[in-house]
């Protein structure tokens, strides 16, 4: 039988730091990211069925796109009083990074709330790009990428207005006013493919960095009109371009007709 030590090992009066996990980027500093992440998407399934019950408590399915996007991005949602569990359920689906961040407030004043969102986009995201998703519009669940692969500063998906006629929430500048309030003509029925246009609703935008410092930190007012029609004029006077991808229809809660 060995003898036993006397002299246990003197235990440190400090313990040792514990080296911090490496960043994304520094995992891949010595890997292509677009290669890396194009061969781990061919390991993940393409999509995922969800489950909920309805109003009956019937099983229904939810489709999910599993799909990764190296890009990250920042996701605005202004939320109204109500949350649609329509929404909510849509909302699951749609392919949010570990990398992206979401910026949100609790204020439902539509114009303060997006003015918040863009304001900490401008000023405290890394993000390249900025989502502004309303709480009640229910994109296609591949919308991003749709959107992204047009390489657009400026792109959106539609949605159709609630309540009169149900047009869809894209407009064409008619004129200015007397009091210099620009005047839009609504569309009455959806367009074709990619189209650039003069205005459209803020309830599914894709904006690039560049658009959002150029038009300022509060973009949203309702002094000439609608917040959004203020924003797309902004857009517009400091030099870039609108677009509306026809084929990302998306559902706007309250409207019955897609």
């Amino acid at each position: 039988m060995g003898k036993r030590n006397r002299h246990p090992k003197k235990v440190p009066d400090v313990a040792p730091t514990v080296k911090e996990l490496p960043s994304l980027d520094e995992m891949l500093d010595e890997i292509p990211k677009e290669e890396f992440f194009q061969q781990v998407d061919k390991l993940a399934p393409k999509s995922k069925v969800d489950y909920h019950l309805d109003e009956t408590g019937k099983t229904e399915t939810h489709d999910r796109i599993v799909k990764l996007r190296y890009i990250p991005v920042a996701w605005g949602i202004p939320f109204d009083e109500v949350v649609f569990s329509k929404w909510v359920i849509n909302t699951i689906g749609l392919p949010m990074m570990p990398w992206d961040t979401v910026i949100t407030t609790t204020s439902t004043y539509l114009p303060d709330a997006r003015n918040t969102i863009h304001k900490n986009f401008v000023e405290a995201s890394d993000a390249e790009w900025l989502v502004m998703l309303d709480s009640d519009v229910l994109p296609p669940l591949d919308f991003l990428h749709r959107l992204m692969a047009h390489k657009k500063k400026m792109v959106g998906g539609w949605y159709r207005k609630k309540g009169d006629l149900y047009q869809p929430v894209v407009y064409d500048f008619s004129h200015n006013d007397e009091d210099g309030k620009a005047k839009y003509d609504i569309r009455h029925e959806p367009g074709y493919g990619l189209e650039s246009v003069d205005a459209a609703g803020a309830g599914c935008w894709l904006m690039h960095r560049d658009v959002a410092e150029a038009i300022g930190p509060k973009p949203y007012d309702m002094i000439r009109g609608g917040e959004d029609l203020e924003l797309c004029r902004k857009v517009v006077l400091a030099g870039f371009e609108l677009f509306i991808d026809w084929d990302i229809a998306c559902a706007h809660c309250g409207v019955a007709i897609v």
